[in-house]
C-alpha cells in the first residue's frame, strides 16, 4: 500500500530524469550506458528485461518486447549485436531483411523482427497463437487438475 500519492509521468518517465531515492527535489541524468561498450549483452537480455512482468502477450501472432538505453549510441552497438546473436539462433549467415527508415532501422532474421528506434530496441517473436489457444483449454480443464487421494495410490 501506497503511503502517500505517486505521479504516473514520474513512474514511467524513462526518457528524461529521475528523480533521487532519498526524495531530494533535485533530479540526476539517466546513466549514459546500459553495460560498457567492451561487454556483450546478449539477446536474451532484451527477450528476459524486455517484457513487463515476464508477461509474454500475443499480439496478432507476434510477442513484443522492448529494451530502453541510456543513449542512441548504444541502441545502435546493441542492435548490431543483438542480429549477430539471432542469426546465430536461426542458423542464418545474415539478416534475410534489413531496411533504414525515418525512425531508425529494421532487420528480420528467421522468426525475429528487430528494430532500433531512438533509444529503444524493440524484438518481435513470430508465434503461431493457435498453438497457446491449445495449450490454454488444456489448462483450463479441471478434470486435469483435480487429482483425488486414489490418483496417487498405487
Amino acid at each position: 500500500m501506497l503511503k502517500e500519492p505517486v505521479s504516473l509521468n514520474t513512474v514511467f518517465d524513462m526518457w528524461g530524469r529521475r528523480r533521487p531515492s532519498n526524495g531530494a527535489s533535485e533530479t540526476e541524468p539517466l546513466p549514459q550506458w546500459f553495460a560498457p561498450p567492451e561487454e556483450h549483452v546478449g539477446i536474451e537480455s532484451l527477450l528476459l528485461l524486455g517484457h513487463p512482468d515476464r508477461r509474454r502477450e500475443i499480439i496478432a501472432n507476434w510477442t513484443p518486447a522492448l529494451l530502453p538505453f541510456g543513449c542512441e549510441a548504444e541502441v545502435v552497438l546493441r542492435f548490431e549485436g543483438f542480429l549477430q546473436d539471432l542469426s546465430r539462433w536461426e542458423g542464418a549467415g545474415h539478416p534475410t531483411h534489413r531496411i533504414s527508415t525515418e525512425m531508425g532501422e529494421e532487420a528480420e532474421v528467421g522468426r525475429f523482427r528487430l528494430r532500433c528506434e531512438g533509444r529503444v530496441v524493440r524484438c518481435d517473436v513470430h508465434v503461431d497463437a493457435r498453438k497457446y489457444r491449445e495449450m490454454a483449454l488444456l489448462w483450463s480443464d479441471n478434470d486435469a487438475w483435480n487429482w483425488d487421494e486414489h490418483d496417487w495410490e498405487e
